[in-house]
C-alpha cells in the first residue's frame, strides 16, 4: 500500500526539507568557523573530521539524487 499525502501534507513536508537543509548549512558555517581558530589538526583529529565529511558528501549524494529525481 502506498502512502499518499494531501496538497497541505506534501506543502508542509516541503517546508520541512527546507529547513533542515537551512539548518544543515548553518551547522557547516559554523564547523568552519570553529575550525578556523583551531590551527594545524593532529592526525587523529584530521582522520576523524575526514570520516564525518565523507559521511556527510555521502548523504548529500542521496539528498540530490533524490531531488533531481533520479
Amino acid at each position: 500500500m502506498a502512502f499518499s499525502m494531501t496538497g497541505d501534507e506534501r506543502e508542509e513536508q516541503m517546508r520541512k526539507v527546507r529547513y533542515w537543509l537551512a539548518q544543515g548549512e548553518s551547522a557547516l558555517d559554523l564547523a568552519t568557523a570553529a575550525l578556523s581558530r583551531v590551527g594545524e589538526l593532529s592526525g587523529e583529529w584530521s582522520e576523524e573530521f575526514s570520516s564525518d565529511a565523507d559521511v556527510l558528501r555521502h548523504k548529500l549524494t542521496v539528498l540530490t539524487t533524490m531531488i533531481n529525481g533520479k
